[in-house]
């Protein structure tokens, strides 16, 4: 072989074995550009590369009354029941799985909820009792069935003229049962499968309900991480609703949610395990008047009226508006939907005197 193509021979094996040994400590640090490579993924001996990520769960629905996404196949179970407030009657039991509370005052100075479910309540809810034509008129806006025990002339009465799907424990019939360890009539406690099957066999629609709500989903964009300049950063609320009774929300970063306390004390349902949270509560300023010798009231929850909105860490004024027949709206200045949170909200519907301080 000739001299020069001795070299140029030598020369090539030079270069493939320079080439060979960059591969393969490239191959070794796991920088070796091989198809099909993720940047920011380093290549092991043995390791597989990552196969494609699993598709975000699809909601089937979402939940009229709290916005939040509802997955698989459980059934909406629509419900309304009229739960008591006296002393006597805390701590209540099957709150806490409410989408919807209100809180109304009633005679005596002391105040009355009308619970709405999205779904069957786990385990009894109560204690059960009376029914007002302003509760009649609250449930009926969402139109959901309604469970309670008695009621006030005129709200019975617009049961029967509306035949409205309602469940009277005084009507006698299952679904009920009473508690011997407290005392009547503080003791009334919806009884689950047999109230759940008398719905059923009385034909009732619980599949449905109406909200005038308007839920956001995430968190808040602005500043205090709400609602631009139309909110103001603070701890919670604090109003003396009843006689010797004092309610309060205080905002807990860490869940997003309020916890409620009673009278300096935290709401805890007869359990002992489940603490009133809500991410969303509202106050409510209405007219409100006594119409009869048993000091039974008129509360005006027609028209509109000044409100207030805790959500997110914040609290913002805000116009309550309602036509009849139809559900709360909360709006702003400008008339437009104010967004809640999705999730759990608590109405408080007060007098146009109340106090209500916020915590900063």
């Amino acid at each position: 072989m000739k001299p020069s193509r001795i070299a140029i021979f030598a020369l090539a094996l030079a270069m493939l074995a320079l080439g060979l040994s960059v591969s393969i400590s490239r191959l070794r640090h796991g920088r070796l550009d091989l198809p099909g490579r993720i940047e920011g993924i380093e290549e092991t001996e043995g390791a597989d590369l990552p196969g494609e990520a699993e598709p975000e769960p699809v909601p089937t629905r979402f939940d009229i009354l709290t916005g939040l996404p509802v997955f698989g196949d459980e059934e909406a179970m629509h419900l309304a029941v009229v739960v008591e407030n006296a002393p006597a009657a805390r701590p209540q039991t099957g709150l806490h799985e409410a989408a919807l509370v209100y809180e109304v005052p009633v005679e005596g100075g002391i105040t009355r909820f009308l619970a709405i479910y999205s779904r069957a309540p786990s385990g009894p809810v109560g204690p059960v009792r009376s029914l007002r034509s302003y509760l009649m008129d609250l449930a009926e806006a969402h139109d959901v069935p309604l469970v309670f025990c008695g009621g006030s002339p005129d709200s019975l009465a617009m049961v029967k003229q509306k035949s409205y799907p309602a469940i009277n424990e005084l009507n006698g019939g299952t679904g009920f049962y009473r508690d011997s360890a407290r005392k009547m009539p503080h003791n009334l406690y919806t009884s689950p499968e047999a109230l759940y099957r008398r719905i059923a066999r009385a034909g009732f629609d619980t599949a449905t309900a109406r909200t005038g709500f308007v839920f956001q989903q995430g968190p808040r964009v602005g500043s205090a991480g709400t609602w631009g300049e139309s909110g103001s950063s603070a701890q919670g609320l604090s109003s003396r609703m009843g006689v010797g009774y004092t309610v309060s929300w205080t905002y807990a970063p860490g869940s997003g949610m309020y916890e409620r306390s009673v009278n300096g004390a935290p709401d805890i349902d007869s359990s002992g395990d489940h603490r009133i949270v809500a991410r969303n509560v509202v106050v409510m300023f209405v007219s409100s008047r006594v119409v009869d010798s048993e000091g039974r009231l008129e509360l005006g929850l027609v028209g509109s009226g000044r409100a207030l909105v805790a959500s997110g860490g914040s609290v913002r004024e805000a116009r309550w508006k309602r036509s009849a027949g139809q559900p709360v709206r909360l709006v702003g200045d400008d008339g437009a939907d104010i967004p809640l949170l999705a999730g759990i909200t608590w109405v408080h519907v007060v007098s146009q005197s109340t106090r209500v301080d916020v915590t900063e």
